[in-house]
């Protein structure tokens, strides 16, 4: 829903969510030295929720 509470259709072929309950630091470190930017979220930082870990991702995103 977006702010005024209405429906929004938002078609993709996949969407994945991955959750846990551990964060999972050292899995993400190995991306570091690899990529040009690095911004480990959601579950690589703590492990929350699926709200943390998007609003971690758009923030990560917002500094690209």
């Amino acid at each position: 829903m977006d702010q005024k509470g209405k429906k929004q259709l938002i078609a993709a072929n996949t969407v994945i969510v991955a959750v846990g309950m551990k964060p999972k630091v050292m899995e993400s470190e190995p991306f570091r030295d690899i990529a040009l930017d690095f911004f480990p979220v959601g579950d690589c930082v703590l492990a929350k929720n699926v709200r943390h870990a998007l609003r971690t991702g758009h923030d990560a995103a917002i500094q690209l």
